[in-house]
């Protein structure tokens, strides 16, 4: 920047927002009943969000969500994780 050039009007230095992705991980079909993609469903319904945060139904699609979550800036996962054991019967 030169001693003669003047900084850029407000207007013209609009904040750049990181990119957010909120993903909703689950089963609809198993023991979760799809926690995750409900609360995604469940923010649709009530909020509106901003252009840069992104908001998915990740379901049970494993390694394919990957380059969505290597895009992110920003990330938060609903997810709800049981751990089912199963004892055969005596």
């Amino acid at each position: 920047m030169s001693l003669h050039s003047q900084p850029a009007p407000r207007h013209e230095q609009a904040a750049r927002f990181a990119s957010i992705c909120v993903l909703g991980i689950g089963n609809v079909l198993w023991a979760d009943e799809g926690f995750g993609v409900r609360c995604i469903e469940e923010m649709q319904r009530q909020y509106e969000f901003a252009p840069h945060v992104a908001l998915m139904d990740g379901g049970t699609q494993g390694l394919y969500l990957i380059q969505f979550v290597q895009a992110a800036e920003a990330l938060l996962i609903f997810l709800m994780r049981l751990t089912m054991a199963w004892h055969p019967a005596p």
